[in-house]
């Protein structure tokens, strides 16, 4: 039996971004621990989508997240709605 528990993840410097159902849950893998659990209420994620930007003068582009829901919504720019830890 296989059994998928992500729907997706991805990494962003320190920080794992792991999608299961409606929420959107933060691992730090440096130290080893959950940040933060975010849960969408309008119900499930469908896809985590990794956006790089390039910023003109900037050596190191931009990275973020954007959100789809299986009900048609999209959160960009996901990163703001977490709070520091």
């Amino acid at each position: 039996i296989i059994v998928n528990l992500f729907n997706s993840f991805t990494l962003i410097r320190t920080t794992l971004y792991l999608v299961h159902g409606p929420f959107l849950s933060l691992y730090n893998i440096q130290e080893k621990k959950w940040l933060q659990l975010i849960k969408f209420e309008e119900g499930e994620i469908l896809k985590m989508v990794k956006i790089i930007s390039n910023i003109e003068g900037s050596s190191h582009p931009k990275e973020g997240i954007a959100i789809i829901l299986k009900s048609g919504s999209i959160y960009l720019n996901v990163e703001k709605l977490i709070k520091p830890s």
